[in-house]
């Protein structure tokens, strides 16, 4: 009868019986009397069933539980607990991955129901589980794998032709604290496996285990704040209503559930009683068939609903038992309502207090203000920016008769040499800046501008996007953010690389031939480029590749700096002409390193041809400077620009954070 009894939790369930089971009906041959015997004596099975040494033993009153002794070595074991307590160190400074690490909720831990918890392969909360793409953690470290996983197959609790663990979650108990009865989580395989380190401890099995009237979970969250006394939980020798089967799991063994044991029984730890603490690793594999999950789901929740229900009557049954509890309850509120009436007597004379020195720092004002009438005012400092050097904008194919037309893009449209090549001045003083530069301007471009992330926002959200001159790729961010997909690019290899590291799919290229098929994208974005380009016949070519690669339909958001800083700018820069030259300060690359020896390094990249040759030192600021060319604009410069670009409107202009914006919806093909 056991045997068929497991047999259809087993269909049900959807699982095999564990390579253990197979292994203890090979060992043990049951026969009708000795599984009579064993029904009427199972009811209970004590912490003593079974003699402790090196073999497998398992507990009749809980199908498919099974105990291993002496599963690690001292050596392992030490090895695995120091990683633990590393792993512990990283998670509480926030350096594991996501949410690998989890501390002790406060309302759990003022009851001691609680431990800290380091998750790998698989992210569980409340019974529930996360895919990757919702909330990431670390893989399983190689130590557990090598060492715990191969030593559990070695002693048969896994099979490698079956499955092997892709999951483990660590718990740390600190004295005191425990587990409540649950049954494990349906959306692993069967068997998984709990190994104990540290020191050993008590777990009991059983259906619909009356927990201690403090602990139960069937109560109110206002009734349960209460942890239960240290004499009381020291007492392990009482049996629990509902309990079967209560097992001492010794430091370096190994407990594994199968088939009802996990499915159907629930289990529990009780407060830990070492000084010490103890450790528990549990080992476990996630089943993507999603019919069995499903029966398996369906079959736990009908048990866990039984023993919610069995809980509660039995606490409703033993209410005199708690009531020490409540006057316990009772006395805290008291002293919280003392404690409450005193924060308030000290928030008067706090507010008291504020307003005299409110009416000390006013007089201290007024008298500043008489001050400051007889004294000149520090005029504000800027940034000043010089203008472009004489001859440095020169058309450089001026006196070329030869600007006869060498490409042509997809729609037939004839590309003169004379504005495709770029100019001298954009790749000293723009491309191979950036280039030099890019690692130390990516770490003060974190963030887009908020006319940015606002049109953004205002974009199907499911939209292609095409960023020219994506830079670092801190607007793609925003794009991701709102759910869609974005393809950056951008003349800086060394920003395209920063880029690719951050797994964005971006490419080198000039914006003045964008490599994209045209009307592919749902909008595009061109931010704080137009003002690098030093020709009006490259902006509006610029203008138009841009506009180009976007449906009909779609916008374009073209963002560049301002002239009028004066108006709400936030660079700092005063600028003195339109063309001019923004300095940009680097500084050496590793601690101690002086300006002279970066910009040795510099040159060396300078004579690869991948920097710009016209670097200077200044020793006051400790950096290497070298010159951007920017064109900046004046107001309504940008929608002027766009009277001369065909098959577009400008539909908004505005002025943010010292740039001048444009949105420019394509109108015809």
């Amino acid at each position: 009868r056991e045997r068929e009894r497991e047999r259809e939790l087993r269909i049900i369930m959807g699982g095999a019986a564990s390579r253990l089971e197979r292994r203890r009906r090979e060992d043990i041959d049951f026969d009708d009397s000795v599984a009579i015997e064993e029904e009427e004596d199972d009811d209970f099975v004590s912490k003593e069933e079974g003699k402790r040494d090196n073999n497998t033993q398992c507990f009749p009153s809980v199908p498919g539980l099974a105990y291993l002794p002496n599963v690690l070595d001292a050596a392992t074991h030490d090895a695995v607990v120091g990683f633990v307590e590393e792993q512990l160190q990283l998670g509480r400074a926030n350096k594991l991955k996501g949410s690998t690490y989890a501390p002790i909720p406060p309302k759990w831990d003022r009851r001691l129901q609680g431990r800290e918890m380091l998750q790998y392969g698989t992210y569980t909360h409340s019974n529930r589980v996360y895919d990757k793409d919702e909330v990431d953690v670390e893989t399983m470290p190689k130590i557990l794998k090598d060492r715990v996983v191969q030593r559990l197959v070695e002693r048969g609790v896994f099979d490698e032709d079956a499955f092997l663990p892709d999951s483990c979650t660590i718990n740390v108990y600190r004295k005191g604290q425990w587990l409540p009865p649950h049954v494990d989580n349906p959306h692993f395989k069967r068997p998984f496996c709990t190994v104990s380190l540290v020191a050993d401890e008590t777990c009991i099995f059983g259906k619909g285990i009356a927990w201690h009237p403090g602990l139960d979970e069937s109560r109110s969250t206002s009734e349960s704040r209460s942890a239960v006394k240290e004499e009381n939980w020291q007492d392990v020798t009482k049996t629990f209503e509902g309990e079967a089967c209560r097992v001492v799991c010794e430091k370096n063994s190994a407990l594994v559930l199968d088939g009802e044991s996990g499915d159907v029984y629930e289990h529990a730890v009780l407060p830990v009683r070492a000084e010490v603490g103890r450790i528990s690793l549990t080992f476990r594999k996630r089943d993507w068939d999603e019919d069995a999950v499903k029966r398996r789901t369906i079959e736990t929740d009908k048990w866990r609903a039984q023993y919610r229900e069995k809980r509660k009557a039995a606490y409703e049954a033993t209410k005199k038992e708690v009531v020490n509890v409540e006057t316990e309850r009772a006395r805290i509120a008291r002293e919280r309502l003392e404690r409450k009436k005193a924060k308030e007597a000290r928030k008067l004379e706090t507010l008291a207090r504020k307003q005299r020195e409110l009416e000390m720092a006013e007089a201290r004002r007024k008298e500043n203000e008489e001050t400051k009438k007889i004294k000149n005012t520090k005029p504000k400092t800027h940034k000043e920016c010089l203008p472009v050097p004489e001859g440095l904008l020169k058309n450089e194919n001026e006196g070329d008769e030869d600007v006869a037309v060498d490409t042509e893009n997809e729609n037939g449209t004839a590309l003169a040499t004379a504005v495709t090549k770029m100019p001298e001045v954009e790749r000293e003083y723009v491309q191979k800046v950036y280039d030099v530069v890019a690692k130390q301007w990516h770490g003060t471009r974190y963030r887009s501008w908020p006319a940015i992330e606002k049109f953004v926002a205002n974009q199907p959200k499911d939209g292609f996007v095409a960023d020219i001159g994506c830079g670092n790729g801190k607007n793609m961010h925003d794009v991701i953010k709102g759910g869609g997909t974005v393809i950056g690019m951008d003349f800086s290899y060394g920003l395209i690389k920063i880029c690719a590291e951050q797994g964005f799919e971006v490419q080198v290229a000039d914006a003045i031939m964008v490599p994209y098929r045209s009307r592919v994208f749902d909008y595009a974005l061109n931010i704080a480029v137009l003002h690098h380009i030093s020709s009006e016949e490259r902006r509006i070519r610029m203008c138009e590749e841009t506009l180009r690669v976007v449906k009909v339909g779609g916008v374009a958001l073209f963002c560049a700096w301002a002239y009028e800083q004066d108006k709400g700018g936030v660079s700092g820069h005063d600028f003195l002409a339109q063309d001019v030259m923004v300095p940009f300060h680097k500084r050496p690359i590793a601690k101690g390193m002086q300006p002279s020896e970066q910009k040795e390094l510099d040159d060396q990249m300078v004579r690869e041809g991948k920097a710009p040759s016209h670097g200077t030192i200044n020793q006051e600021k400790h950096t290497v400077v070298y010159q951007r060319y920017c064109h900046v604009y004046k107001e309504g410069e940008l929608e002027a620009l766009f009277e001369r670009v065909s098959g577009c409107e400008v539909v908004a202009s505005y002025f943010d954070f010292g740039n001048w914006c444009v949105e420019v919806r394509v109108t015809e093909r």
